[in-house]
């Protein structure tokens, strides 16, 4: 495999890839060069592939599933199976079907995996007919092929592997046109900032595209999202701490449909980019897949994408579709994994008031108090004592409130293990706990 030199942004080459519709097309253009293949692989995902039928070496290299139907030539499959194991970089599901013939092919499959780097343990699906005999091979085979963690699952026996990636399909199509009438919606019309981003003028900035794309839809060619809270953040160098300096070639407002891998786990996230630099990350709302009902989403993650598995990878749209009226909305603190950063407390988390007031918004670690579902009297406890750290100051009357629940509560005696306690401070409370060994 030849390659020539390139020095295309990672940005513009994932905009050239998935501007190609066709995967043979994108396989070409990614062995154009060693940098738009490694750009390509990394950033593209694949739920399954049928080993049977696939050629395309991109495809079977980022699938994260590989589906192989032993038939009359199992042989021939088990070794195209091995030969494939070798490349896929994502491989986390195997699933089997059809018969084995010989106990042999399942040791080749499982020492291939096995040698494989990326590969911790594989999960492998058969029908319940073949169940008994692939759990007794593998008892026997695991320890000599070397695989360290290894389930068998079991799949029914009329499910058909070959349409779980376009069952979603049958459903009839949104009809966009009618929903946008019966709501008033609008296309995006917004023409960029008139001023430099400064730090002085980034919270009026965050009001005006908080207040505008609150309640927008998102439209992808089988997805529509209806944006009902996002965080806004700034990716300029001393405007916003909480966020990575990174610039977007692409200037106008475009939607950006990315996966992400946490911990094994991956899951999409949704972001508006605007300018180049100002990304809206998408942390709730309702998505609508190939016409369906609409699902909600809280968080970052937009999990209806992640049970649909109708992505292949990375998308990028520019049919956003705006409010003609603002929508009223709610300001809060961004969802932060830390709240010790300098910006980690500015109001830039914007939400639809409508579904905000009805308790559809994401729990908020400085306000988990708030959230309808939470009767936690610890969580809530603790989220107040974030709020403060965060906030760096100290609020007495918060501090008397927090003490009067935990003295009028169950937790001096159960969690503190103090009985008759009569203080009057955490202070008190305290010196009771460390005299009394707790």
């Amino acid at each position: 495999m030849s390659y020539t030199r390139s020095t295309l942004p990672t940005e513009l080459v994932l905009n050239i890839s998935n501007n190609i519709k066709n995967w043979q097309d994108r396989y070409q253009f990614a062995l154009t060069s060693r940098h738009h293949w490694h750009c390509i692989i990394k950033s593209y995902s694949l739920r399954e592939v049928h080993l049977k039928d696939e050629r395309n070496l991109l495809k079977i290299k980022v699938a994260r599933s590989f589906v192989l139907s032993l038939g009359l030539r199992a042989e021939r499959d088990v070794s195209k199976a091995v030969r494939f194991l070798t490349v896929c970089a994502k491989l986390r599901d195997i699933v089997i079907t059809g018969s084995i013939t010989a106990t042999s092919q399942i040791e080749k499959i499982l020492r291939a995996a096995s040698q494989r780097d990326r590969m911790h343990s594989i999960s492998i699906a058969v029908t319940p007919r073949d169940y008994n005999r692939w759990s007794q091979v593998l008892d026997k085979q695991k320890f000599k092929a070397g695989v360290i963690n290894l389930t068998c699952d079991i799949i029914d026996d009329d499910e058909d592997a070959s349409t779980t990636t376009t069952a979603a399909n049958n459903t009839a199509e949104l009809n966009l046109e009618e929903y946008m009438a019966s709501v008033k919606y609008k296309k995006c019309a917004y023409s960029g900032r008139s001023q430099e981003l400064t730090a002085q003028n980034s919270h009026a900035v965050a009001l005006e595209l908080g207040s505008y794309f609150v309640g927008s839809i998102v439209c992808f060619d089988q997805i529509k999202i209806l944006i009902a809270s996002l965080d806004i953040f700034f990716h300029i160098e001393n405007i916003d701490d909480c966020a990575y300096t990174n610039q977007w070639l692409d200037e106008t407002v475009f939607s950006k449909l990315h996966m992400k891998s946490e911990r094994g786990n991956n899951f999409f996230e949704l972001s508006l980019i605007v300018d180049g630099c100002i990304e809206l990350l998408v942390v709730g709302g309702l998505a609508v897949i190939n016409g369906g009902s609409a699902e909600p989403f809280l968080g970052s993650s937009v999990k209806p994408l992640n049970r649909a598995k109708v992505l292949d990878g990375d998308l990028i749209a520019r049919k956003i579709f705006v409010p003609t009226n603002p929508k009223a909305t709610i300001q809060t603190e961004r969802l932060l994994r830390q709240y010790y950063k300098r910006d980690s407390c500015k109001p830039w988390s914007f939400h639809l008031e409508e579904l905000y007031s009805i308790g559809f918004h994401p729990i908020h670690p400085l306000h988990a108090g708030d959230h309808p579902s939470i009767s936690s009297l610890p969580l809530t406890i603790q989220s107040d004592l974030l709020r403060l750290y965060a906030l760096r100051r100290i609020d007495r009357s918060l501090l008397a409130l927090m003490f009067n629940a935990i003295r009028e509560s169950s937790m001096i005696e159960k969690e503190c293990k103090l009985l008759n306690f009569t203080g009057t401070s955490f202070f008190e409370l305290y010196n009771a706990m460390t005299i009394s060994g707790k």
